[in-house]
């Protein structure tokens, strides 16, 4: 009776340390988003490629996603950002950032805005300032490609699932401790 205590009392201790582990805030950081330029002059019907990264700025990282603030806004004016990668469990990460622009885009000087989000959100946000010219353009550069740099791994559901295991055993040991009482 006394061994299923102490097991059952062991068990409630690691289950409190595997959940300060999982959960504490000093595994949570803050991003970084860097571009390899701040800003960019384009024609209408035009294709650019930037590349970009994410990274920790401070923490341990963890889910971490890239957003386009301001996406819908700059679609509406006839520019068009998709990001090659805008997840990753643990950052960093890199990818490219296409911009495109339509025949009939507004000339004019945009800023895009970019943030993350999640567990390790951005200190601040990121910005690519965007001239779009009068001219049309006759051929688009090809994308570049990058080498593979996220690090997927176990994230907040593999977590998950560990601790309601955990729980699940911890509930076990106490019912079989409570029929032995």
């Amino acid at each position: 009776m006394k061994g299923a205590q102490v097991t059952y009392a062991l068990g409630v201790a690691l289950f409190c340390i595997l959940l300060s582990e999982s959960y504490a805030s000093p595994g949570l950081g803050t991003s970084k988003i860097t571009f390899n330029q701040s800003s960019l002059s384009m024609g209408k019907n035009a294709t650019a490629y930037l590349q970009y990264n994410l990274s920790i700025a401070s923490g341990n990282s963890w889910g971490t996603y890239m957003n386009i603030v301001n996406k819908a806004a700059l679609e509406s004016d006839g520019i068009s950002l998709n990001l090659s990668e805008n997840f990753s469990t643990f950052p960093p990460f890199s990818g490219v950032l296409t911009i495109k622009t339509a025949s009939d885009a507004k000339p004019g000087n945009y800023t895009a805005i970019f943030n993350g989000t999640g567990d390790d959100p951005t200190a601040s946000n990121a910005v690519i300032r965007i001239t779009v010219t009068n001219t049309t353009a006759s051929s688009s550069p090809s994308a570049p490609t990058l080498p593979k740099t996220s690090q997927k791994g176990a994230g907040p559901l593999d977590t998950a699932f560990l601790v309601v295991v955990f729980a699940a055993f911890i509930a076990l040991l106490g019912y079989k401790s409570y029929k032995l009482l």
